[in-house]
C-alpha cells in the first residue's frame, strides 16, 4: 500500500513548501487501523510514496479552448522539487520520483478519467 503524489508546482514554490508537504503526507492517518478507524500513516504501515511532477494541475481552462499554464512552475524546477519532496526524510520512508515508463502509463490512464 502507498500513495501515489500528482505534485503540482508552480512558480515561487519553494524547497521549504516541499518540507511542509512531505511532513503533512507523511503523517495522514488515512489507514485503518485493526478497528477499522482511520488512524495509521504511511509510516505506520510501511507503505511507499511515488511522486510525480505534474504541471497540469495548474491549467487554467477559464478562458478560451486552449488551457493556460503560465501559474505553473517551469519543468526543471517541477522535477526539482519533486526530487526534494521525494526525498525529504528518505530514512522513514520509502519514495521515489517517476521520471520513467510509470509516468508515462498513469499519464496515458489519467487521461482517460
Amino acid at each position: 500500500p502507498g500513495y501515489v503524489v500528482l505534485l503540482g508546482v508552480r512558480e515561487g514554490d519553494t524547497a521549504d513548501a516541499a518540507r511542509a508537504l512531505a511532513c503533512k503526507t507523511v503523517n495522514l492517518r488515512i489507514f485503518a487501523d485493526d478497528a477499522g478507524k482511520m488512524n495509521r500513516s504511511i509510516q505506520d504501515i510501511g507503505g511507499s510514496i511515488l511522486v510525480i511532477s505534474q504541471f497540469t494541475l495548474y491549467a487554467d481552462t477559464r478562458k478560451g479552448n486552449r488551457p493556460s499554464f503560465i501559474r505553473a512552475a517551469a519543468p526543471e524546477l517541477g522535477r526539482l522539487l519533486a526530487q526534494f519532496l521525494a526525498g525529504t526524510g528518505g530514512k522513514r520512508h520509502h519514495r521515489q520520483t517517476a521520471e520513467n515508463y510509470l509516468t508515462r502509463v498513469l499519464h496515458s490512464l489519467l487521461s482517460w478519467i
